[in-house]
């Protein structure tokens, strides 16, 4: 009972803040609350704009020493130091914080204690889980710190307090020692690369992987906590375009990783002790050695996506992105563009061809399928995946510049009515035909088995009893190490037949 009425959740009511942020994240089971309304522990204090992103200055403090830690300075939350933490950082606002404490009234009369119960405390800080007195005061704390924090009722539970255990307008002690933190600003846990500020978003979608291209300026200066080289220009300003595995220095390329194209970010990186060197690959400055801590500005300009193609031996980058997220599918009407670098353009400004066909090479038919309406992608692959238009390279490689106009794409099976099933698989047996007659056997497979397929298992089923319906002695054919089991359907227009392998 001294748990469910006394733990510093914030007795707010819900409609000062959305349903979907009020989370109580007690660790320890709420049991014996007989009828009470948990609601009203569970909102946390009202949102506003005092706890904000912007970086707050706390001052140092000794043990024995008291302050007004509150953010608005009006005495809401005194705190004082039993035990000094370690360290130079303090939890920021979204990180989930582990604590122990202990309340008590003013007349020591305790409430509640989650060291009584041997189960530490978490919740998130700075967002409204807790008690106002709680976002603020354990804000100011360090890691390893015992502090007691003395909580007006505004900044606790207000005028109307928790009864039976709080009364109203009650002002609190919490004795609270901070343990640690969690920060979803430290990007891999390990305080190597933590973001501080966020100085432009973006509304972009994806993240650069290894293989893109980008283009990002960045800039690296002594940490501001650095008294001896505050500030100091490390590396100046800088504007360049590579991809993301070849970043200049390994901090940078991993936090690439996580920004959109647009978004502008101030990194805190260091070189994590026997873990990963983030700034490695960074150059001295101003010292003598080269920096272990540092303030790092990034900015991604531009954003290339790049994917495999052909088997591996070459890439797409997409230099223009497409409209929509429709692509085009086996059997699309293309309209493109291409032509080759440093030479004019072999194909009309727009060039029709029907995907699957091989009416172009691989590496552009292999593009197209990966392309939006309107995009344009570069492609740098091998002379023999380019077809007519590597004929003339020299070096082995040649790079194709592709605009996809437009595409129709073709009727998807599943929603084609059995009678346009029917004409679908004529002309795929057309297809498959030419090609096995002009001897690309690879093409008549590829073209005629996976339609087989979707003409069979797209099939309307034929509605109520069958009357035609018989199956004679099952016939069974061996070919090769393929058996083929056949069940004739009959109507009195036509006989379909289904298999279950297809046998050439």
């Amino acid at each position: 009972a001294l748990l469910s009425h006394g733990t510093p959740l914030s007795t707010h009511k819900r409609t000062s803040r959305p349903s979907s942020q009020s989370t109580n994240t007690h660790t320890t089971a709420m049991d014996g609350l007989g009828d009470m309304d948990l609601s009203s522990l569970m909102g946390g204090a009202p949102p506003g704009d005092e706890f904000s992103d912007d970086d707050i200055e706390y001052e140092d403090m000794e043990v024995g020493d008291s302050k007004d830690v509150s953010i608005s300075q009006d005495g809401g939350c005194l705190k004082k130091v039993l035990v000094k933490g370690t360290g130079e950082a303090r939890p920021e606002k979204g990180a989930e914080v582990t604590v122990h404490y202990t309340g008590t009234l003013l007349d020591g009369t305790k409430f509640d204690s989650s060291v009584d119960r041997g189960d530490y405390f978490k919740f998130k800080l700075g967002v409204g889980q807790v008690i106002k007195g709680w976002d603020q005061g354990v804000a100011s704390m360090k890691k390893g710190e015992k502090a007691i924090l003395t909580c007006t009722s505004e900044y606790a539970y207000g005028e109307n307090g928790s009864p039976p255990t709080i009364p109203p307008d009650a002002t609190l002690l919490f004795e609270v020692e901070l343990f640690s933190w969690k920060n979803d600003n430290d990007l891999f846990d390990d305080t190597g690369c933590v973001r501080i500020k966020t100085l432009k978003k973006s509304t972009a979608y994806g993240f650069p992987n290894e293989i893109d291209q980008v283009t990002v300026s960045y800039a690296v200066t002594a940490p501001d906590s650095d008294v001896a080289g505050a500030g100091d220009e490390i590396v100046a300003p800088t504007t360049s375009t590579f991809f993301v595995k070849d970043a200049p220095f390994l901090g940078l390329g991993a936090v690439l990783k996580k920004m959109k194209e647009g978004e502008s970010v101030r990194y805190k990186m260091r070189n994590v002790p026997g873990g990963v060197q983030y700034l490695e690959g960074v150059p001295a400055g101003k010292t003598t050695v080269p920096p272990q801590v540092a303030d790092v500005v990034v900015t991604l300009n531009k954003h290339c996506s790049v994917t495999s193609i052909c088997d591996g031996r070459g890439t797409k980058m997409t230099t223009v992105d497409g409209e929509g997220w429709d692509r085009p599918n086996d059997g699309a009407t293309c309209v493109v563009s291409i032509a080759v670098a440093g030479k004019e353009t072999l194909l009309p400004v727009e060039s029709t061809f029907i995907t699957g066909n091989e009416a172009l090479c691989e590496a552009v038919e292999e593009c197209v399928m990966l392309m939006k309406a309107g995009e344009t992608a570069q492609a740098a692959v091998p002379r023999e995946c380019a077809g007519e238009f590597g004929a003339d390279a020299k070096d082995g490689n040649v790079t194709l510049t592709i605009t996809l106009v437009s595409f129709d794409k073709e009727k998807e099976v599943y929603t084609m009515t059995n009678a346009e099933r029917v004409t679908f698989g004529e002309d795929t047996k057309v297809m498959g035909n030419d090609a096995y007659k002009a001897g690309n056997l690879i093409l008549a497979s590829k073209k005629v088995r996976p339609r087989i397929s979707q003409i069979i298992d797209g099939c309307l089923p034929i509605q109520g009893p069958d009357p035609f319906l018989f199956t004679p002695k099952s016939t069974k054919r061996r070919c090769g190490s393929w058996s083929t089991t056949r069940v004739f359907r009959t109507t009195k227009n036509a006989r379909r037949r289904k298999s279950n392998s297809v046998c050439t």
